[in-house]
């Protein structure tokens, strides 16, 4: 076999490999609505890295609390929701979020939980809302807007 053939043949199996692990790695995901305005607005596209780890002041994707965890879009694919995490696990939970948390305020999130907020509070479903986020619904961090 010719040089040219094995060096072609390594660079396609590279190209094929390093694609592979990118969409394994990264997501992208529309947005849909005007609950993390000002810093994602409706039509933005966001790339999302796929980790279950968080931290206060991360933007993170999650799937909604609703049967089966994934809910169809109106644009095919699934539903995720973009928030800011205000407290992660063994953070405290920050006061004045509402009656879903209020028994929780001042106590450390659990270890396998986070509290996630909409950037724009008046058009947001959040932990005000629903309580603590499961990290198990994770999908993802939020690495920049495209």
């Amino acid at each position: 076999m010719p040089f040219w053939a094995v060096v072609l043949a390594a660079s396609l199996l590279a190209l094929v490999g390093a694609l592979w692990w990118a969409r394994r790695r990264f997501v992208m995901v529309d947005v849909d609505g005007s609950s993390m305005s000002p810093a994602y607005l409706d039509g933005d596209t966001v790339l999302v890295r796929r980790t279950g780890r968080v931290r206060a002041g991360q933007v993170v994707a999650f799937i909604p609390r609703f049967e089966g965890g994934a809910v169809p879009s109106p644009g095919g694919g699934r539903l995720w929701l973009l928030k800011r995490v205000a407290a992660g696990p063994g953070d405290a939970v920050p006061p004045g979020l509402g009656p879903a948390l209020l028994d929780l305020a001042g106590e450390p999130v659990p270890a396998d939980g986070f509290v996630a907020l909409g950037d724009n509070r008046v058009d947001s479903y959040d932990s005000r809302h629903e309580g603590l986020v499961a990290l198990g619904r994770v999908r993802g961090v939020v690495v920049r807007k495209l």
